[in-house]
């Protein structure tokens, strides 16, 4: 059984609450492949999670998924999207789909934003919030878009270049600058080639601007 808490954290941003680590990621892993993998085969496409299990582990030398991953993101509307197209493989897939139902009877439209949590303190729960917001405040995403237009564009090329490196899609690169930026500018797989006194420059400026529309 996988224990869970689900709460609405902002207006129509629901953390989904999972202590442990394993359970967390694989109750996330199919919408948040479909949402962004890299690879077409499975980003807004039906697949087998079976057929993802094997092609990450092959990619990985072994799924080592759970522990790549420790916070998730995508809009409501992905997850249904989904799951319209997806069939139910496992209990996760079954838990998930009861999630998504909860969360429908508490919002007032389809659009929504979903985070994966180990807790509501730490800062995976902030860098998870940072997108969140990014996705349902159209303040926060004009603020921080400012804030990136207004960085020098080596650094721009730089922490692209180091985003895709990990994993991630062109089309999220610049929600991921400003999420690693406010929480985890410190990360050396995002950071690297960038000097240290810069980084803390312009972290000030995300971390500041994001507490105004966190607390």
């Amino acid at each position: 059984m996988v224990k869970f808490k689900l709460k609405e954290v902002k207006p129509s941003v629901f953390a989904i609450i999972v202590k442990n680590k394993y359970d967390r990621a694989m109750l996330f892993c199919r919408v948040q492949e479909y949402y962004e993998s890299p690879n077409p085969t499975f980003k807004n496409n039906s697949f087998s999670i079976w057929d993802y299990i094997k092609w990450y582990s092959l990619k990985n030398n072994g799924f080592s998924y759970p522990f790549d991953w420790s916070g998730f993101n995508f809009p409501y509307e992905v997850a249904q999207r989904c799951y319209s197209v997806s069939k139910i493989e496992n209990k996760y897939d079954e838990l998930f789909k009861h999630i998504l139902t909860c969360i429908k009877k508490q919002l007032k439209n389809n659009k929504g934003y979903i985070i994966g949590v180990e807790s509501l303190k730490d800062d995976t729960y902030r860098h998870e919030m940072c997108h969140a917001l990014y996705h349902t405040n159209n303040l926060y995403r004009s603020s921080v878009d400012n804030i990136i237009e207004a960085m020098d564009k080596n650094t721009i090329r730089i922490l692209s270049k180091n985003i895709k490196s990990m994993g991630y899609v062109s089309s999220v690169v610049k929600d991921e600058i400003q999420a690693y930026m406010t929480i985890d500018y410190d990360y050396k797989r995002f950071n690297k080639g960038v000097p240290k006194t810069k980084l803390i420059k312009h972290n000030r400026i995300f971390f500041d601007n994001f507490m105004k529309f966190f607390l």
